[in-house]
């Protein structure tokens, strides 16, 4: 076929021959060509190597529809190469198309545009023609601020173009990615962003905290000013147009540096992966200085309210204040801690009833509530204010304690704490918000890089899943054990089946459970588990799988059997019945013998061989089973109808030989007490039955057995278990999720009935777990059982299918590139799908989304905690020594030591250093239990699997507390040193 592409000759490397020039052909009055005149192409090198094609090979063009011409003749003018095989140009499906030859009369040949429209056109008016474009899209202009937009774009120009062209096909994966892109993107920055309102919160109230502590700082001013004449106004005014400086400056510099300081974050090592060890690509935008605005705003009205009130004051009142400071904080004093709290309780009731802060619209679209975003904020700084109300109570009960010492410096110091308390909750409660952020920054942080881990462990189940495991149904016998062995070698395994059970009877229900089989004895080997998931341990889960009551399946056939026979005859005559029989073999594996047609009303002896198989239900299988062999059951088959009539069929003396001369061998000879069990397996089957009967015999005397069958569908299977006594198989053990016995309706120890793999298979519930590896918890909910146990119940009876494990669960043991060349040759097996821990943590780390932004704002809490936390501690304690001079230099006047002066304040900081850190870090740690069930997110939107453990990042913590302390220290030792040089007749001068 001919086809034309623009780019061609720049996509692709000329390796013989030319470029093939324009060919027009003319066209008379009817739409005849008039000429026909050789056409020019170029072939694809790998055309022209699978054709055998060089240049100026001459080709004829033949349409396979009837037009004009009957022919053209087609000159190879040049061979081509691709440059890039693997571009988006060659990737779509038409390009694919173009590229092959599926045969030696099928050949793509490029041509100009002008030759297709105007040569090949008028050649072929009636050829059909497909025509493409390809849309390059540069992803790097991509981002979050403009990915709806992007998407907008595609949707619009499907529709228009849909609209306009009725052939119009749309083939893109952009569509895609932009989706994942943007749940990524919103999912993500959950918890970024509940951390980021945090410090938000933290630096408000650092705002306020130091325009408090300025004003309080100012308020002799203040006084002196009012003093000398100046009115309220006057003072207003002053401080307002100093205020206003400050946040003006603070608003136009306040993005810049911060842009600079974002971009220079490229450079550390928490985003060095994200950028290759460049500087981050940012760029100021509105929003920026949105921010930036409403953090002035903030600053404004923080120095404004302190400012007005201290605008009133007067020599007088200034120093009735210094001499009894008000006993309880702004806050506490007109109950605002209470009016937060009411708030913080109202969203924590909403932000409970939602569970997630992530809210729909009516047409599915998903965003962030920002106020519940907000709500983790709230509760900190609730929790904060509330508890500071009963400082000053315990401020005072430590003073009245002190007060039995004789230790001046204690005293002393208890006694101010008590007195102006006010002064101490303001650091009290700096110190508290910024360690609980910090503490719940690191014990998130940490708890997110274990999900990570364990994330990648429950999708796996342990080291290695393997799925897609099945054995061949022909050749000789191997057991599943021989199977994996070649496949894993010496590799620790425990086999598993996975798949669905059903309420019985109900099949085409909603009531559908996931099943997963194990090995009891060796999946608490290879199997990770985590001890939250369930109250008993693994290994007492497995161990109450087992069965020790159970024996083998089925009668032992002798080792040298090579025939199976039994007397049969049906109760009512009739044609239409078959009896066959199942086997399984020294490997497990299961096989089908048809015994034969019960073709006559009288007794008949139906005989099949056991060297080879024979027909199947379905289909002849080529099987091979290897003895010793085991009888499992014998299944009554009804050949021909819509429906399983009901019936009944006389059987005796069931029988093995082993060869012309020898004698038979009775398996079953249907006496009182024949070891087998009528199989109760499939819908329809509870009123079948077996009796013994004296009446009908084949000779006459002794017994018989008498099975009686009932209707049902033409695929259902009835008959005899071997092996199994009088009453068949107990229930199966089953260990359930909470939510499937829910849905089952049932309790533990409760027998429920389930359909698994068509079987009804009557159960027992002997334990119950919330979470089990690789299985999902909080849909369908899921079942557990024992491997050995449900392949005994389902490979009873005949549906012409061996059930064998379907997964292994491995334990390597591996490291390095010796576990990644394991993993490879594992995967490289036909049908396999290997689900690695590794990969998938790999995957998960790898994701610029999540790993890098998580590591980045993990260091910029700390960062901000630090720096908020030593510059409102340094301003705390340059205040209070400027404002306490006097007071120190009274206590030094009166005889007080340097060292009593050094314990009172050693005292006071040790007080506010430790309330306030203590506090901190414990409403921190509680944090993190109470917000992690709503943050417990995907990156994808879907639940975190397993739930978040919590692991503290002490490493951060220690180091983060260690520079704290190391600045308290220094700034201790600094006013320790500062109230030792005061020299006491200069201060008292001074406040005078």
């Amino acid at each position: 076929f001919f086809f034309f592409q623009t780019q061609f000759e720049e996509r692709t490397t000329l390796v013989a021959g030319e470029v093939p020039g324009e060919v027009v052909v003319g066209a008379d009055l009817q739409g005849r060509p008039t000429s026909a005149p050789e056409i020019p192409v170029v072939v694809l090198e790998e055309t022209a190597l699978r054709q055998g094609l060089g240049i100026g090979d001459l080709l004829l063009a033949v349409p396979h529809w009837e037009d004009v011409s009957t022919h053209a003749v087609v000159r190879i003018a040049g061979i081509v190469r691709r440059n890039d095989p693997e571009a988006g140009l060659w990737r779509s499906d038409v390009q694919r198309y173009v590229t092959r030859s599926q045969n030696q009369n099928f050949i793509p040949l490029f041509v100009p545009e002008e030759t297709f429209i105007r040569g090949v056109g008028t050649l072929f008016p009636k050829m059909l023609s497909d025509y493409s474009w390809g849309l390059f899209v540069d992803m790097s202009q991509i981002d979050v601020r403009n990915v709806e937009r992007a998407q907008f774009g595609l949707q619009r120009m499907n529709s228009q173009l849909r609209s306009r062209i009725s052939t119009f096909n749309e083939r893109t994966e952009l569509d895609t990615v932009l989706a994942q892109f943007k749940t990524k993107d919103l999912f993500g920055r959950i918890p970024l962003l509940v951390i980021v309102m945090m410090i938000l919160g933290i630096v408000a109230y650092f705002l306020v905290m130091v325009a408090q502590v300025v004003v309080d700082r100012h308020q002799g001013e203040v006084a002196l000013l009012r003093s000398r004449g100046a009115d309220g106004s006057q003072v207003m005014a002053l401080y307002l147009w100093e205020t206003s400086m400050i946040v003006t400056l603070a608003f136009f510099l306040g993005p810049l540096i911060a842009l600079g300081a974002t971009a220079l974050l490229g450079y550390t090592a928490a985003f060095s992966d994200l950028t290759g060890g460049a500087a981050l690509p940012v760029t100021l935008t509105v929003n920026a200085y949105a921010m930036a605005l409403g953090g002035a705003a903030i600053a404004f009205v923080a120095l404004l309210v302190p400012t007005i009130q201290a605008s009133g004051l007067n020599p007088l009142r200034y120093r009735a204040g210094l001499a009894r400071p008000p006993g309880m904080p702004l806050l506490t004093r007109y109950y605002i801690d209470i009016f937060i709290s009411i708030i913080a309780g109202l969203l924590y009731w909403e932000l409970t009833q939602r569970g997630t802060v992530v809210t729909s619209s009516f047409s599915g679209e998903q965003s962030v509530d920002h106020v519940l975003l907000a709500a983790p904020a709230i509760f900190l700084l609730a929790i904060g204010l509330l508890l500071l109300r009963f400082f000053p109570l315990v401020a005072r009960g430590m003073g009245w304690l002190a007060s039995s010492f004789r230790h001046a410096w204690l005293v002393l110091g208890l006694w101010q704490i008590a007195r102006n308390p006010v002064p101490y909750t303001r650091p009290i409660l700096l110190l508290m918000l910024a360690s609980s952020v910090a503490m719940f920054a690191a014990n998130f942080g940490g708890t997110i890089q274990k999900s990570y881990e364990q994330r990648a462990l429950y999708r796996s189940g342990g080291d290695l899943l393997v799925e897609g495991v099945s054995l061949g149904r022909r050749g000789a016998s191997v057991s599943f054990e021989d199977r994996i062995s070649g496949v894993i070698g010496d590799s620790r395994f425990s086999p598993a089946y996975r798949g669905r059970a059903y309420q019985a009877l109900q099949i085409f229900s909603s009531t559908r459970f996931d099943l997963l089989a194990v090995d009891p004895q060796r999946f608490a080997e290879v199997a990770w588990y985590r001890d939250d998931f369930s109250s008993a341990s693994l290994t007492d889960l497995m161990r109450s799988l087992e069965s020790e009551s159970e024996p083998l399946p089925g009668l032992a056939l002798p080792a040298d059997a090579t025939t199976l026979g039994v007397w049969a005859r049906p109760a009512t005559p009739r044609r239409d019945i078959s009896l066959r029989v199942r086997l399984m073999d020294v490997n497990g594996r299961h096989a089908d013998f048809e015994l034969g047609r019960l073709t006559e009303g009288d007794w008949q002896f139906l005989e099949v061989s056991l060297e080879s198989t024979g027909q199947g239900t379905f289909r002849r299988q080529s099987f091979v089973p290897q003895p010793p062999l085991r009888l499992i059951s014998l299944t009554v088959r009804q050949l021909g109808g819509m429906s399983l009539n009901p019936g009944a069929v006389y059987i005796d003396d069931l029988q093995v030989g082993s060869g012309p001369e020898s004698e038979a061998v009775f398996l079953e000879r249907f006496d009182e007490e024949p070891e087998l069990a009528v199989a109760n397996d499939s819908p329809g089957a509870v009123a079948d039955s077996l009796e013994i009967s004296a009446s009908v015999t084949r000779d006459g005397r002794g017994t018989a057995g008498l099975f009686i069958w009932g209707s049902g569908s033409l695929l259902s299977t009835r008959g005899l278990l071997f092996g199994t006594g009088r009453d068949g198989l107990p229930p199966l053990p089953v260990i359930a999720s909470r939510a499937a016995l829910d849905r089952l309706g049932e309790t533990l120890g409760s027998e429920p009935i389930l359909s698994i793999s068509s079987h009804i298979v009557p159960s027992r519930i002997i334990g119950v777990v919330d979470f089990f590896p690789t299985m999902d918890p909080f849909d369908d909910g899921f079942l557990i059982t024992s491997l050995p146990l449900l392949l005994k119940r389902i490979n009873g009876l005949d549906l012409s299918i061996d059930w064998q494990p379907n997964e292994i669960w491995l334990a390597t043991g591996l490291d390095g590139e010796e576990r990644a060349a394991f993993v490879e040759s594992v995967d490289s097996q036909g049908g396999l799908d290997v689900i690695d821990r590794a990969a998938i943590e790999t995957a998960l780390q790898a994701d610029p989304l999540i790993a890098a932004g998580w590591k980045g704002i993990l260091n910029l809490v700390f960062g901000a905690v630090v720096f908020v936390t030593l510059i409102g501690f340094g301003i705390y304690s340059y205040v209070q020594a400027q404002q306490r001079r006097v007071e120190f230099a009274l206590l030094r006047g009166m005889g007080i030591s340097l060292r009593g002066l050094a314990g009172i304040v050693i005292l006071e900081q040790t007080v506010v250093i430790v309330v306030g850190l203590a506090l901190g870090s414990w409403i921190g740690y509680q944090f993190t239990s109470i917000l992690m069930p709503f943050l417990d997110l995907t990156e994808e939107g879907s639940r975190v699997l397993p739930p978040f453990a919590t692991r503290m990042n002490w490493p951060a913590i220690i180091a983060t507390y260690s520079i704290m302390a190391a600045v308290f220290l220094g700034s201790t030792v600094a006013l320790v040193g500062f109230f030792s040089r005061v020299a006491i007749q200069r201060v008292l001068r001074f406040g005078e």
